[in-house]
């Protein structure tokens, strides 16, 4: 199952800052997904990381995600479902910019506007298992463009061969990774800010909600361009 975001409402109220952003289920588990908790509303985790880009199988501008704005919004200009392949077209050319809100009344740090001039992400899938993201990207200056995908057991990191992985026994998903320009890639479980379970909220058992680490991939270019261009290639497998 491959579900792909990128709306005209933007990310305003309980929606997320996700624009052009996808996630990827294999035989009911959770391969490649956003990441991250919900311990209520208004936490520092859940602005900043669980509805935030960086939660989520999206693109970071200088370390930025997409404003909290009604402005900061996607579309679907293309979709074709055949019987070998389906291809979708998101353009989330005006997500890193607000138009409606200022930064005060929209509670984060994210400039008004990230110079993006385009941001267009094509997603092929050639059935039944191998799944195609080519991005197309350009800003009016030079910047940092950082590539994320997210998993909740484990990811190893095969630098050489720009392919990262899942490490689950059963089942597996592979990501090649290329771009335009050199990047540096980097692995880690941990969050930049942490769930902290202060409201003691629970299970439907009644335990006692455990926030566990998960694990987080990104390629960053190494250095600032105004284009760039990334196309990962996934695929998915018992064996992997």
């Amino acid at each position: 199952r491959i579900s792909v975001k990128s709306s005209p409402m933007g990310p305003l109220a309980h929606t997320h800052a996700e624009q052009n952003t996808f996630n990827i289920a294999y035989k009911g588990k959770r391969l490649f997904y956003n990441s991250g908790y919900r311990p209520w509303m208004g936490a520092p985790h859940t602005q900043e990381w669980y509805k935030h880009t960086r939660g989520h199988n999206g693109i970071l501008v200088d370390n930025y995600g997409q404003p909290y704005d009604a402005g900061a919004f996607g579309f679907l200009p293309r979709f074709i479902n055949g019987e070998k392949i389906n291809y979708v077209l998101g353009d989330a050319s005006h997500a890193y910019k607000a138009y409606e809100l200022s930064p005060k009344t929209r509670k984060d740090n994210t400039p008004d506007n990230l110079g993006i001039k385009y941001f267009r992400r094509h997603f092929l899938l050639l059935k039944p298992d191998i799944f195609l993201v080519y991005d197309e990207m350009e800003a009016n200056k030079p910047v940092d463009w950082s590539w994320l995908i997210h998993n909740y057991h484990g990811l190893k990191m095969d630098a050489q061969n720009n392919t990262v992985e899942t490490t689950y026994k059963d089942l597996g998903g592979r990501v090649s990774l290329f771009g335009s320009s050199p990047v540096e890639y980097t692995i880690t479980d941990q969050f930049s800010v942490d769930p902290k379970n202060v409201i003691r909220k629970t299970d439907v058992n009644g335990e006692i909600l455990e926030y566990k680490n998960q694990w987080h991939f990104s390629a960053k270019t190494k250095k600032k361009v105004s284009k760039m261009r990334f196309l990962a290639v996934i695929q998915v497998s018992n064996d992997l």
